[in-house]
């Protein structure tokens, strides 16, 4: 997986949503930060741990597609605003858990410490994520679907869940338009939103 492909899909991905994205003045921030982002996945990944050093970046990416658009310094969120002042849960480019920091140590101790605002920072986000993939993927039964699912739900389920399949889908369809070895969801059908951002990523696999 090449840079310039990784860029090429994530920007169709983003003109899903936003098919006027490109012609807009704020497509040049937009597309520096998913640079800055997709460098992260693919600096990351390339460690190979999950599937393989091409695989990898595609899950990371998905993630971080579906929770920050790939924007590297995204505000907090999932926020509550109780009577003591407001409160974010999700933190970070990879909307980690505020509690990751207390959780992390016990699934690997070379994660202590871990601050709140290490999880803002783009690589640290990242890595961080990748380990908890890597933790998924040794705890919960099944494939990419089951530890995508995992990650989200912060454990594991006897099937994957929607969210964990919808992402695999997304990893699947890029690898199969950049060439790669196949990434295995299951037989789960595929919906109609997903469906449309798989066409966009096929349409540029064959320009």
């Amino acid at each position: 997986m090449t840079f310039a492909t990784l860029i090429l899909f994530l920007s169709k991905l983003a003109m899903v949503e936003q098919p006027d994205l490109h012609a807009a003045s704020r497509w040049s921030s937009y597309l520096d930060g998913m640079a800055v982002m997709a460098g992260e996945y693919l600096d990351v990944g390339r460690a190979g741990v999950l599937i393989s050093p091409d695989a990898d970046p595609l899950l990371l990416a998905v993630i971080g597609y579906e929770e920050s658009r790939h924007r590297p310094h995204i505000p907090d969120g999932d926020c509550a605003h109780p009577n003591s002042g407001r409160i974010c849960r999700a933190i970070g480019p990879m909307q980690l858990s505020r509690a990751l920091p207390a959780i992390m140590p016990r699934i690997d101790r070379d994660y202590e410490p871990l601050t709140v605002d290490a999880l803002r920072n783009p690589r640290s986000s990242v890595l961080a994520a990748y380990r908890l993939l890597q933790h998924y993927r040794d705890t919960c039964h099944g494939g990419p679907a089951q530890w995508l699912g995992a990650w989200s739900a912060g454990k594991c389920s006897a099937k994957p869940i929607a969210l964990g399949v919808r992402r695999c889908q997304l990893a699947a369809a890029m690898a199969d338009a950049a060439g790669l070895e196949p990434i295995e969801c299951g037989k789960r059908s595929i919906d109609s939103a997903t469906q449309r951002r798989v066409e966009a990523i096929e349409s540029a696999a064959n320009k």
